[in-house]
């Protein structure tokens, strides 16, 4: 036979460049894309360290995961 070269694999794709989240919550460390949603989010975990008397916390929005 001929002396063909093997062809060479080519090379693998770039990785997907990973999404900007710039905002991160200073208590849990979750990030966000939006400064907008970070205070959304970090208002829930004011919320329920809150300690007044007789109300209780606002509920954690399960779209929000903030912690238990």
């Amino acid at each position: 036979m001929d002396d063909v070269p093997a062809p060479t694999p080519s090379p693998a794709p770039p990785a997907a460049a990973a999404p900007r989240v710039p905002f991160h919550c200073s208590e849990c460390g979750k990030s966000f894309r939006y400064r907008s949603d970070l205070r959304r989010h970090f208002a829930r975990h004011t919320a329920l360290n809150a300690s007044t008397a007789g109300s209780s916390p606002l509920p954690c929005s399960p779209a929000l995961a903030c912690p238990p």
